[in-house]
């Protein structure tokens, strides 16, 4: 996330800044398109990226400390003036209704199965700003993004009251600060993992979570 001076912002941004100061590192956080973060922690162009799902083909290049940052809730994110509801069958919604999402977007197996079938109606956008400005031109019904990127993308824009999302999420997945192999920092993961440790037992992180999750409520 950034804040309106383009900074870095947000929940795990904040996480990282404070264990880092732990540490003593000097840290530049830098925002860019996930597929350049992918391309620069291959190359060792980044230390640290976040935040990223543990999948197989992210362990390749990248490495994950003990503990998650944050868990991760990707929903369905609709108009509030549709009136669509959500049963927890994913199949059935994706039968009956248009899905936009954008083109990295990591759902979980399912869904990857479900878009590939002939009836699947998918539209892709680059990333989840535009997806969100292809559903208020309803381009689709309904958007798939994590609900923290919602709130972000969507209170950007002043329209946070034109949404809905919609219960119960697609899946609840955990994310991580992780380490480029390739990087500076690939051999300091215990250093980091103790930090981290010692920060989510502090009375920084219960204010955190107050003044980002309740965003949510």
């Amino acid at each position: 996330m950034q804040d309106k001076n383009g900074l870095p912002t947000g929940y795990a941004t904040s996480i990282l800044q404070a264990v880092a100061k732990r540490l003593d590192w000097d840290i530049d956080i830098r925002y860019m398109p996930w597929l350049r973060v992918v391309a620069d922690s291959k190359m060792g162009q980044c230390d640290i990226a976040y935040t990223v799902l543990k999948r197989p083909d992210y362990e390749e290049f990248l490495v994950f400390p003990r503990n998650w940052v944050l868990e991760q809730k990707n929903v369905l994110v609709v108009l509030r003036t549709s009136d669509l509801r959500f049963n927890g069958n994913l199949e059935q919604f994706m039968r009956l209704h248009t899905i936009g999402l954008y083109r990295d977007k990591a759902v979980d197996a399912q869904f990857e199965k479900l878009r590939r079938a002939p009836w699947a109606r998918i539209e892709l956008a680059n990333d989840p700003s535009q997806n969100f400005a292809k559903l208020f031109m309803n381009r689709f019904e309904a958007a798939i993004e994590n609900d923290m990127t919602t709130v972000y993308e969507v209170g950007k824009l002043g329209r946070l009251d034109e949404i809905e999302i919609l219960s119960p999420p697609l899946n609840i997945t955990p994310a991580y600060i992780v380490f480029a192999k390739a990087g500076r920092l690939a051999n300091s993961i215990n250093e980091f993992d103790a930090a981290m440790d010692s920060f989510m037992r502090s009375d920084e992180v219960r204010l955190l979570n107050r003044q980002y999750f309740g965003a949510l409520k």
